[in-house]
């Protein structure tokens, strides 16, 4: 019995040590994530057994995503601080001056200048709330196999009946093309393309969508010849803003989707006119 006593002593004395072993890499883990300054979210970097190197990765994963949601939401605020001054402090200026004229004429082409600023002011608030909705969904939305076929329907569908919108042609592949992603956030891009084309392109405008070399295209193509060089550079930047009607953010907008996904937002000249086309990862490819 002695010698039983002893051996449990012995291998509950190891069972312990083992245990403390063991718990040691998640103590300096938890250290280092006690001494972390709230605002610190670039990866953990410290030396972890293979055990525990995966909840490390998913840690590191999880900050990332919240870094990125987190410099787009300050991107954000600081576009619509920029994207609104002007806007506002013209509306102002103009209601003082109407409030100042006693000209009825001027008074009431004044005030038509109200109106249409704030027509256009309405219309970049419709566009930052989209923006707003689509980096809220870049990390939280699931992402399913979509056919971009049915994204293109979907935004031919919403436009067709717009102003000009009878001009618009759906030009589909036979075959379906697939990739992974975001339905609601690939058909709001899609609408901003399109409606970019419709605004300031030349009719007849084209939706659709193709395959190349492994990846979806959904594009936006116009007969015109596009933008100046100089002006394309620029365009689907932060704070880019080159045509009236707030197409500057909604070309930002379909940038952050496009590359939410793996992809990019391509912008230039081609045959027959100029196009605005999300270039993704095709699913399976």
């Amino acid at each position: 019995m002695a010698v039983l006593a002893a051996a449990g002593l012995v291998i509950g004395l190891f069972a312990w040590l083992a245990t403390l072993s063991a718990l040691r890499p998640l103590q300096r883990l938890g250290r280092a994530l006690a001494r972390r300054d709230p605002t610190d979210l670039t990866p953990i970097t410290l030396p972890m057994p293979s055990e525990i190197a995966p909840m490390l990765g998913a840690l590191n994963g999880f900050m990332g995503r919240l870094d990125r949601q987190a410099a787009a939401s300050r991107n954000l605020i600081g576009d619509a601080a920029h994207q609104l001054r002007t806007p506002v402090a013209a509306i102002r200026a103009q209601a003082q001056d109407a409030q100042e004229e006693t000209d009825p004429e001027r008074r009431a082409r004044l005030l038509a200048r109200i109106h249409d600023r704030s027509v256009g002011l309405s219309r970049l608030l419709d566009r930052m709330l989209d923006r707003a909705m689509t980096i809220h969904r870049t990390d939280t939305a699931p992402r399913s196999a979509i056919d971009l076929r049915d994204v293109a329907l979907e935004i031919y569908e919403a436009l067709e009946d717009a102003p000009g919108g009878a001009a618009i042609r759906l030009d589909l592949p036979p075959a379906p093309v697939v990739v992974r992603g975001d339905a609601m956030s690939l058909v709001e891009a899609g609408k901003n393309l399109a409606a970019n084309a419709l605004s300031h392109g030349r009719a007849p405008i084209r939706v659709g969508v193709a395959r190349e070399d492994g990846m979806a295209r959904l594009f936006a193509h116009d007969a015109g010849p596009g933008p100046a060089p100089a002006i394309l550079a620029g365009m689907g930047a932060r704070f880019a803003a080159h045509a009236p009607g707030g197409a500057g953010l909604g070309l930002a907008i379909a940038r952050e989707v496009a590359q939410s996904h793996g992809g990019a937002l391509v912008l230039g000249p081609c045959e027959g006119g100029f196009e605005a086309a999300l270039r993704l990862p095709r699913a399976g490819a």
